[in-house]
């Protein structure tokens, strides 16, 4: 980033001090973040960060969906074959018919992709430590939590009501005329 950039972003915030905010901080974090991590993967591991999401979210959910995990992947569906092929073809995934439903097909990280995720881990640290020179471990881990404590609110306030109505819709009341 130039130095201009710089001190625009830094201005810009300045004048961003209200918390309704906080979605463009949290989708400018993720855009310079996603930049420079995506080139350093790709340069020392020869994939990108979006192949790295769905290999470690494979690994750590085994067996789901190749929708699932492309969702939260954040992978588009067309780019999502594509990206799965490649990495089967590389040895670091594999696919598998769902046993309870032959149209769905299920990841696996293998021991090649393990393996590679284990180098992305250590490279993901040693970029962290670069790139946030200030943040200790604890702050870190203070900042992770705080992070998955929004996550999980915005998704459930997205989650519609049990009794399957949109949020915010009420059942009409009949009133019986005399």
């Amino acid at each position: 980033m130039k130095r201009k950039e710089a001190e625009f972003l830094e201005h810009l915030l300045t004048s961003m001090s209200d918390p309704i905010y906080l979605s463009f901080r949290v989708i400018a974090l993720g855009e310079l973040v996603t930049r420079e991590t995506d080139l350093a993967y790709t340069q020392e591991l020869g994939i990108g960060i979006k192949a790295l999401r769905v290999l470690r979210i494979a690994r750590l959910q085994p067996g789901q969906p190749v929708r699932i995990v492309g969702k939260w992947a954040f992978v588009e569906k067309a780019a999502m074959s594509k990206l799965v092929s490649n990495l089967c073809n590389l040895g670091y995934l594999e696919r598998r018919i769902d046993p309870h439903d032959a149209r769905s097909m299920q990841l696996f990280v293998t021991k090649t992709g393990t393996a590679l995720l284990k180098k992305a881990d250590r490279l993901a640290r040693k970029l962290m430590k670069k790139r946030f020179p200030s943040l200790s471990p604890e702050i870190a881990a203070s900042l992770a939590t705080t992070l998955d404590t929004l996550l999980l609110d915005c998704a459930k306030s997205s989650v519609p009501p049990a009794d399957g109505r949109p949020a915010g819709r009420k059942r009409a009341v009949r009133t019986h005329s005399e």
